[in-house]
């Protein structure tokens, strides 16, 4: 799937991922981290907040990834500061929430960068994933 301006790439993300109102937030960031589309509780964060995202699917076991896990991920959303805890990994996606499961967080391996989902009442997780998964399976193609 050829995407060649601009305006196109706005429609494509906003047609397959932005319009349904599941995810409030998303953002894609090429592997050197940085941020090449934003849109809404992901749109204008600090260049350092994408660096957390950089290296998360070069891990070769398990044990490489328990300092990830421990750690999660920090993103201002809503002007505070949100800690994400991971509660699934896979060779191509990532599944975390904050406290409280009030917000979630789905970070998608692509093969030139990383989509970066957000979501949160009344959606729950299994529907944000399904969502967020197909549309990465078309970036994917």
């Amino acid at each position: 799937m050829a995407i060649t301006s601009d305006v196109e790439w706005d429609t494509f993300i906003h047609e397959n991922l932005i319009q349904h109102g599941i995810v409030n937030g998303v953002a894609l960031i090429t592997r050197q981290c940085q941020i090449v589309y934003s849109y809404g509780s992901l749109q204008d964060l600090e260049q350092s907040n994408w660096e957390q995202f950089g290296n998360l699917f070069f891990s070769l076991s398990p044990e490489q990834d328990q300092p990830l896990f421990a750690r999660g991920f920090n993103l201002p959303v809503d002007n505070e500061m949100k800690n994400f805890k991971i509660y699934k990994k896979t060779n191509c996606s990532i599944y975390a929430t904050s406290h409280g499961n009030k917000l979630g967080l789905i970070v998608c391996n692509l093969p030139y960068g990383v989509l970066i989902c957000t979501y949160g009442y009344p959606h729950t997780a299994g529907i944000a994933v399904k969502h967020v998964e197909q549309f990465s399976d078309l970036l994917r193609r």
